[in-house]
């Protein structure tokens, strides 16, 4: 079986999507599928991931008009002997494949994450409701918004399948009028081979910061991701005004970068707060088991693999309880995992001031943990499905 895999973000870039694709194309090449790439990047070509199939690179540092015109032709060019395309981001590259595909005719399923089109809006200030109320506002919507929507729905209703990540976000896709039996729920997953040897790290910065400010008697928090306003990291800002010996770790980066530092000088906290950028997946996942307490006050979250890999490396996940965090971590409330609600900030001041008192996963959980997101039953079950279409 032949598949072509349409994306936007393929190592040496990093995220879970990235890491994601790694596994997905390593389980394939086991079962003997024969796979390309196209995928947008910042290089013409990585030898480490570029040596066991072909990957075709599209500069992403280009006029957004001759990135699509690119993506277009590649797709067109590289589909002529495979059975299906593996699409695996909505936006540009879902646009290239939905004009390509008026010509190549070729089935193809969809990896859906989230919904572009409010993920968009939401960022640029265009829209303030959540999700659900979003489709039922009397607001009146930009162009740019109805654009997006629209093409979203076109990519949704020629796709073969919908894979998406969450009960939450299938209820979403369904409001593009999509049917239901289109729609396939399965739970994101991850390898779960995670701490090494911590002493590998004793001699970077960051470990070393850590260590101290522990044996300072500092409790150390980290929240992890892209840089922009739906996670409401400056919300998060904030609330650690109000919390005492400790340090917090934001990690990642994003176009939200500058303001945070401003609010940070504007509270006079920083000592108290870094903005780390971003870090190597095998140093973060060591840095999650030294520290106290992972957190993450998203306004909404159709998964979050952050969360995931935090609480697999042992550590205590504060959620917010907006999108489907609840959803799909919800089993483990009071076992290791507490849910906050967004507008309650003394709970959250509260929570974080007495994090001793808060439980962390047991071993038990632990093995519930990964069999419940074990990536090869995840990718059997995504495999299969490209299976039965193809067939």
């Amino acid at each position: 079986m032949k598949i072509l895999i349409a994306t936007g973000i393929y190592p040496p870039d990093i995220g879970g999507p990235a890491t994601y694709l790694i596994q997905f194309t390593k389980f394939l090449l086991k079962n003997n599928c024969g796979i390309r790439v196209i995928t947008f990047s910042d290089v013409m070509e990585d030898k480490k991931y570029d040596s066991d199939f072909k990957v075709i690179r599209v500069l992403r540092n280009r006029n957004v008009f001759f990135k699509l015109i690119k993506y277009f032709i590649q797709i067109i060019k590289n589909s002529k002997d495979v059975d299906i395309i593996y699409l695996h981001d909505v936006s540009l590259c879902g646009l290239a494949l939905l004009f390509a595909n008026l010509f190549i005719k070729k089935k193809y399923i969809v990896r859906v994450g989230g919904d572009i089109a409010w993920e968009h809006a939401y960022q640029k200030g265009l829209i303030k409701e959540e999700y659900f109320e979003s489709y039922n506002s009397k607001q009146v919507l930009s162009l740019s918004i109805l654009i997006k929507r629209f093409l979203s729905k076109q990519i949704y209703k020629n796709a073969h399948k919908v894979i998406v990540p969450s009960e939450f976000l299938k209820e979403t896709i369904k409001a593009y009028n999509i049917t239901d039996n289109k729609i396939k729920v399965i739970h994101n997953a991850i390898d779960c081979s995670y701490v090494s040897n911590i002493s590998n790290y004793e001699n970077e910065e960051i470990f070393k910061y850590v260590k101290n400010e522990k044996n300072n008697g500092n409790k150390i928090f980290i929240s992890n991701g892209r840089l922009v306003s739906l996670k409401r990291f400056d919300y998060l800002i904030n609330i650690f005004s109000n919390v005492n010996n400790a340090k917090l770790l934001i990690i990642g980066s994003g176009p939200e970068e500058e303001k945070l530092t401003q609010l940070i000088k504007k509270l006079k906290l920083e000592n108290k707060i870094i903005l780390t950028g971003r870090i190597d997946r095998k140093k973060l996942l060591n840095l999650y088991f030294l520290s106290d307490a992972f957190i993450l006050l998203s306004v909404v979250e159709t998964f979050s693999f952050a969360t995931l890999e935090a609480l697999l490396s042992g550590v205590r996940v504060i959620l917010s309880k907006q999108g489907a965090l609840e959803e799909i971590f919800g089993e483990f409330n009071n076992k290791g995992v507490e849910f906050v609600n967004l507008n309650n900030k003394d709970q959250i001041i509260n929570l974080l001031n007495n994090i001793d008192s808060m439980r962390r996963i047991d071993q038990q959980d632990m093995e519930r943990l990964k069999e419940k997101f074990n990536y090869e039953k995840h990718l059997n079950n995504v495999y299969n499905i490209i299976l039965n279409i193809v067939k």
